[in-house]
């Protein structure tokens, strides 16, 4: 990868596990549409996702997954993609999140 930026809008957030709480409006899909930038440099290929659920008492883990930038390039500069969480072992996902990205 060359220099320049990268824009990465989060746009939302689908959690295939199931918990039994009180049902609080939209937690288990959220909807963020926030944008970051990240300046990239020679060699910074792969973009890290982790993802948390926020609890009272800590956070916990939902899964993490990494985009290989690359395929930012091949599309054209501009990626619009659903990236899987895959649960701890890579035993099935705890869900996906809707990422936008975009290349400078």
């Amino acid at each position: 990868m060359s220099n320049g930026a990268l824009r990465v809008t989060v746009v939302e957030a689908h959690k295939d596990y199931k918990q039994r709480t009180t049902t609080i409006k939209d937690t288990n899909s959220p909807t963020w549409n926030e944008n970051f930038t990240f300046n990239l440099q020679k060699g910074d290929d792969t973009l890290h996702i982790k993802v948390y659920d926020d609890d009272v008492v800590g956070k916990d883990s939902i899964g993490s997954a990494k985009v290989n930038l690359k395929k930012v390039q091949q599309a054209g500069g501009r990626l619009d993609e659903w990236v899987k969480l895959p649960a701890h072992l890579g035993l099935g996902s705890h869900g996906e999140v809707h990422l936008i990205l975009q290349l400078s």
